[in-house]
């Protein structure tokens, strides 16, 4: 296994050298990259350097297209020197049609991050591209043991986000400067903004507008760095570690060195893990205004008020009795084992069976806070 990261500079391209894990730069032209914002000049002169020191570039076309987007793009890129790339990571299957049609010399990396996340679906494209493929990139609410399982069941190699932000909502739209929200660099055509959620205010969700549309991201970023030795021993490929929102333009790999280390150096933002991300996927649309609720079977409750060294309350998720071995997943991650617990109504009754959608409390749990997820370890 080996790390990849997002670079947009010669500064960048420097760092990457200096560390050993390193074995590839993802490259993002405006053109087709969803944050993107190199020239395609720009991006061709930072592959050819790539190559030159021992790294593959990558050339990143990761938007969605219609149609007359498509052949625009397509015909920007058909003047390219493409092959200074040595593969391309695709999310439309239109872009990966066209590389397959087009520069037969060149590689796939399909972004698998949304309407393929099951193996049926993830083996089809892996058969109808053949060697062609050389990687997927899964989503990153997947649980770990279902990464495993991909991992062990695919023909090609898979990649994880490692650490960073998490995307959940993407719209071609222009939301944000549709109500009213300006640019304050000087870029006009890129506008960044913080929106709370509705049904929470202290939940303040990253929203970054562009040409490419509206892209809002989760309060908290994904990471997996200090728990991805398994994942390594079950053949995992390649771990992103993105840093564009940690680094000063026109850079987008500061510190890279840091977290490709063992160990690696303390994230600067409020982390998230992959098996808290999983748990809560349901919930974090629930912030837009949907209904859902997770459908995972361990997941039994959601945290919703304490007091210290009195009480915790919980909304049961699902129904559950006493002879649950519980424990608790905070919303940075950390697992709190407390197999007995005893659960009262707000009546004071105690309760040897508790109801989905009504609140029951129990002692105080040390470490627990709102947002935590109460979850059943005999079934995880």
């Amino acid at each position: 296994m080996y790390f990849t990261t997002y670079i947009s500079s010669p500064a960048d391209l420097k760092r990457c050298v200096s560390t050993q894990r390193i074995k590839e730069v993802l490259i993002e032209p405006e053109l087709c990259a969803r944050l993107g914002r190199l020239t395609l000049d720009a991006a061709l002169k930072l592959a050819l350097d790539s190559r030159s020191l021992g790294l593959k570039p990558v050339l990143v076309w990761d938007i969605l297209m219609t149609e007359t987007l498509r052949e625009e793009v397509c015909r920007r890129l058909e003047g390219m020197q493409l092959d200074i790339f040595e593969e391309v990571r695709v999310h439309d299957l239109g872009a990966a049609y066209w590389i397959q049609n087009n520069r037969p010399g060149l590689q796939l990396q399909l972004l698998a991050e949304a309407g393929c996340n099951n193996l049926d679906a993830l083996a089809g494209w892996c058969a109808y591209f053949g060697p062609k493929l050389k990687r997927l990139v899964l989503a990153p609410e997947l649980p770990k043991k279902k990464v495993l399982s991909y991992i062990k069941a695919t023909p090609v190699p898979c990649e994880v986000l490692g650490a960073g932000p998490i995307q959940i909502f993407y719209s071609p739209r222009p939301i944000l400067s549709s109500h009213g929200f300006k640019s304050e660099h000087a870029d006009h055509t890129w506008i960044h903004s913080q929106l709370q959620a509705k049904e929470d205010p202290l939940c303040a969700f990253s929203a970054v507008e562009n040409l490419h549309g509206t892209f809002l991201y989760h309060e908290r970023d994904l990471y997996v760095l200090d728990d991805l030795q398994e994942l390594e021993q079950a053949g995992l490929g390649a771990a992103l570690i993105d840093l564009r929102h940690l680094s000063q333009k026109p850079d987008s790999a500061e510190n890279i060195e840091l977290y490709t280390s063992a160990p690696p150096a303390p994230w600067p933002r409020p982390i998230i893990s992959a098996q808290q991300l999983s748990l809560n996927w349901d919930r974090i649309r629930s912030h837009l205004q949907t209904t859902a609720v997770s459908k995972d079977n361990e997941l039994l409750g959601e945290l919703i008020s304490y007091q210290k060294d009195e009480y915790c309350a919980f909304r049961a998720l699902r129904d559950f009795d006493e002879t649950c071995k519980f424990a608790i997943i905070t919303p940075q991650g950390s697992r709190l084992v407390c197999s007995q617990l005893v659960w009262r109504n707000l009546a004071g009754e105690k309760q040897n069976l508790c109801k989905a959608g009504r609140v029951y409390w129990t002692s105080w749990i040390p470490g627990a806070v709102p947002k935590s997820v109460l979850i059943d370890t005999f079934t995880s």
